[in-house]
């Protein structure tokens, strides 16, 4: 079966049970689609507040690469969180060359993108040293 069938049966498949879902609930398709997505969008946000502290011991929880960690001295988490900082305060310094919004993300040129990207890397290769 071609990539295209594959897809077809799936599309074919997906509409049957949408409208099977939509008659046992007395939806249309596009309302139970719409609640579907609203449902998804609603646990990818939960999922995404679980956060910790990137200086906190509880790091260690939701990394999937590295399999075990040490922890760090006071001295260490203070410098990862300084070498953040300073990651911070140059994007920072970025957006106000470019004119840019920083709540927006965006960079101004390919350039000032260019140099978002090195800092982002060069931040996470020294949290990655002192981590490591």
């Amino acid at each position: 079966m071609s990539g295209f069938d594959v897809r077809a049966d799936l599309n074919a498949r997906i509409a049957t049970e949408l409208r099977r879902i939509a008659d046992e609930f007395g939806m249309t398709p596009e309302q139970v689609l719409g609640t579907v997505t609203t449902t998804l969008t609603e646990a990818r946000r939960a999922a995404m507040a679980k956060t910790v502290d990137s200086a906190g011991d509880a790091r260690t929880t939701n990394n999937g690469v590295r399999h075990q960690y040490r922890v760090l001295t006071d001295a260490e988490k203070a410098l990862m969180v300084e070498v953040k900082d300073l990651g911070e305060a140059f994007l920072a310094k970025l957006h106000e060359i470019g004119g840019s919004d920083p709540a927006g993300g965006r960079m101004a040129s390919r350039d000032l993108s260019l140099a978002q990207t090195h800092v982002e890397d060069a931040t996470m290769r020294a949290v990655r040293h002192i981590t490591a």
